[in-house]
């Protein structure tokens, strides 16, 4: 509790507010909304350095954290929290790349960086870095929300489908000597089955859905897959 209450302090520090908001999707919100503001503010101060190499890494940093803050910002207004909707808002914002490209404005020899431009870069990353954490938690509380629900859902179908199957197996000679016919008998093994088998057809469905959900948000941290540098190197 005393580590969260600190997290929330920083939060509070950094996006300067009194009170963080309580609802998580409205504190991560306020996160990317600070991000996006500290980039404005940095292309702002740093409009005028004459290195092209720092020109070309503030243009990719700034025309990658501004629009997405903001599609993330306006996904977030509305989100309900607990739903997938909530952290797949913020799945399309790359930290480990923006701190990446942070790192590389912060090599900049001092004499070149206007007068706050440090302080500003520091700052987004520290914010960067809140956010990722941010983000990871609450993909914790979405998986345990998950699993959960699943387990709730295999008791619900796991009751009927140990007594239907059951009934089957007990009753199977009883029901084939009442001679029902081709179409009901038909009817009603397929029922039966379905009935059997619906626990591993809800364990199959959220177990997909909670592998895809972890495949899609992979933590990298402040690395950066392979594939996302092969060309930053190449012009290296």
């Amino acid at each position: 509790m005393e580590e969260m209450q600190k997290f929330r302090r920083d939060v509070e520090r950094l996006t300067n507010t009194q009170v963080s908001p309580a609802a998580p999707s409205e504190f991560l919100r306020a996160i990317v909304r600070q991000s996006e503001s500290l980039a404005r503010r940095l292309g702002e101060r740093c409009e005028d350095v004459p290195d092209q190499k720092f020109q070309d890494d503030l243009a990719e940093l700034t025309g990658m954290i501004e629009p997405r803050s903001v599609r993330v910002a306006k996904a977030l207004e509305h989100a309900e929290f607990g739903t997938f909707s909530a952290l797949s808002a913020s799945l399309d914002y790359n930290t480990g790349q923006y701190l990446y490209l942070v790192r590389h404005l912060q090599a900049t020899p001092d004499d070149l960086l206007p007068p706050g431009a440090e302080e500003i870069l520091e700052e987004l990353a520290e914010v960067l870095a809140l956010l990722d954490v941010t983000r990871q938690y609450f993909k914790t509380l979405y998986t345990q929300h998950e699993l959960a629900i699943l387990s709730r859902f295999l008791l619900y179908a796991g009751l009927p489908a140990l007594l239907g199957g059951g009934f089957v197996v007990l009753s199977y000679d009883t029901i084939l000597q009442l001679n029902p016919g081709r179409t009901v008998m038909t009817i009603f093994l397929a029922g039966t089955v379905s009935i059997v088998f619906l626990p591993f057809s809800v364990l199959l469905a959220y177990t997909l859905r909670i592998a895809t959900l972890a495949s899609f948000t992979a933590d990298f941290g402040p690395f950066v897959p392979l594939d996302t540098l092969t060309d930053r190197r190449a012009d290296e």
